[in-house]
């Protein structure tokens, strides 16, 4: 028989206190199921960002090499990725297409890009600059299926956060292209602090400052060799010596963010 007190039984409390924990446990099943709820209908209401190219770097993102030295893992790098590129084109055929923004490629066909376009200094005969200290690195971007940039079209939409030089690169290129903005996901490399700024010296890109519209979309059928992605050059024209230099590359587009889009180089010339 079990104890009692007062009118309050042993086995009558225990009944009361399993029944508050089913209780307390029930409230906490429905505040979990509900926040579940609520986090799977927000991640529901937020649309992905949509992939962006990035940008690759060549021979290197490191570059270290002694001054006046021959650098061969790094020109052999460069001679072997730039000899898709030294083909002699096709242009009577129905694959390949010189274009240009009055010559628009059709969904057959695919834009060349040529070797020589990327300037005197920049190629293999030159080894690159990098027997005379002014190493060339060249700038492709990632190959992502379908995705076509959105370009500037008005000089107003250019973004604040542009650097003010490639905002000026863009307003001279419009008014000798007529007033008219070149249909270009622009590029453009910068210091990554005042001491590389300092010791960097300048910088030449060629052929453009940036990659022309038409050579997007990538398409996914095709594939090397029959696609080869625009390439923009860029040539240290006197580093310092014995300090790291480092430069931040970034796309531009209104489709692309460029703080996920950059790709940082380490220059080092013992």
């Amino acid at each position: 028989m079990p104890s009692t007190n007062g009118n309050f039984t042993l086995e009558e409390g225990g009944g009361a206190s399993r029944r508050r924990k089913k209780q307390r446990y029930i409230i906490a099943v429905v505040v979990v199921t509900v926040l579940m709820i609520v986090v799977i209908a927000v991640a529901l209401s937020v649309t992905p960002s949509s992939p962006q190219p990035g940008i690759t770097i060549y021979p290197s993102d490191l570059i270290n090499y002694k001054q006046g030295g021959l650098a061969n893992d790094y020109t052999r790098i460069l001679d072997n990725f730039i000899a898709p590129y030294e083909v002699n084109w096709n242009f009577d055929g129905i694959s390949y297409k010189d274009c240009n923004s009055n010559n628009l490629p059709s969904d057959e066909e695919v834009c060349i890009f040529q070797d020589t376009w990327i300037g005197d200094q920049c190629k293999k005969a030159e080894r690159w600059g990098y027997t005379r200290s002014t190493p060339c690195i060249l700038l492709t971007p990632n190959k992502v299926v379908d995705w076509v940039p959105e370009v500037y079209e008005e000089l107003n939409e250019l973004p604040v956060a542009m650097p003010q030089d490639l905002k000026d690169i863009i307003s001279n290129t419009t008014a000798d292209n007529g007033g008219t903005i070149p249909k270009m996901v622009w590029v453009w490399c910068e210091a990554v602090g005042p001491v590389d700024r300092e010791y960097m010296g300048p910088l030449q890109m060629s052929p453009w400052h940036g990659f022309p519209q038409y050579y997007f979309p990538y398409i996914a059928y095709q594939d090397e060799p029959s696609y080869l992605q625009p390439i923009v050059a860029l040539q240290f024209r006197r580093p310092m010596r014995n300090v790291v230099i480092a430069l931040d590359c970034k796309m531009w587009a209104k489709n692309i963010n460029p703080n996920e889009s950059v790709a940082r180089v380490e220059l080092f010339i013992e």
